[in-house]
């Protein structure tokens, strides 16, 4: 009787983060910002003219996705600052408090959970309309995260090569993603194999 490999991994989930150095976010430097995500962060006072900074992710694949965005720390900041999320069912305005005195800074917020078609058809746009001026709003960075699980439907192992091959679909979502690799699978962590 040959011997029998056993394959356990987990899958990671899959994230997409869209920074604020990209070429639709180019307005002000925020010089004075702490705890900002990556190289620097960006601001724009509220003075009377509509200030916006857009966030486009490109998206390996329709689902559902979580929205945060990074606030850094600045203070006097607006406390109903919107973010306006454009997805598969629409237009969202989600207001997040951006004033380290009563909301956080140097996290993510959470605008939402939305459903996104794969590509760059969806945004996150942070803008002043409507807020009262004296006050500053920041736009550092915007994180998608899939809430969508991967259901593995093949397994194949083929020893000869050393390769292993996973096909599956994601759950709630379109799309058929496959991974091949030599070895361990791609994207995944505590991948371990064994014989029996």
């Amino acid at each position: 009787m040959g011997a029998l490999s056993v394959l356990t991994f987990q899958l990671n989930a899959v994230q997409v983060i869209v920074d604020d150095t990209g070429p639709d976010n180019v307005v002000v430097s925020a010089t004075g910002a702490t705890a900002h995500f990556g190289a620097g962060s960006q601001y724009a006072s509220v003075d009377g003219g509509v200030d916006s900074f857009r966030f486009v992710p490109n998206l390996p694949f329709a689902g559902a996705w979580r929205v945060e965005a990074w606030n850094s720390c600045f203070s006097p900041r607006a406390t109903n600052v919107p973010h306006v999320v454009s997805h598969t069912g629409g237009t969202t305005v989600v207001e997040v408090d951006q004033d380290p005195a009563t909301g956080s800074c140097g996290d993510w917020a959470l605008p939402g959970d939305f459903s996104f078609d794969s590509g760059t058809t969806g945004s996150v746009e942070i803008n002043d309309q409507g807020l009262v001026a004296g006050s500053y709003i920041g736009a550092d960075a915007v994180r998608f995260t899939s809430l969508d699980d991967v259901a593995i439907n093949t397994v194949t192992i083929d020893q000869a090569l050393g390769e292993i091959t996973l096909s599956g679909t994601l759950l709630n979502a379109a799309g058929t993603p496959t991974v091949t690799v030599g070895g361990l699978p791609a994207g995944v962590i505590g991948a371990s194999t064994s014989t029996v």
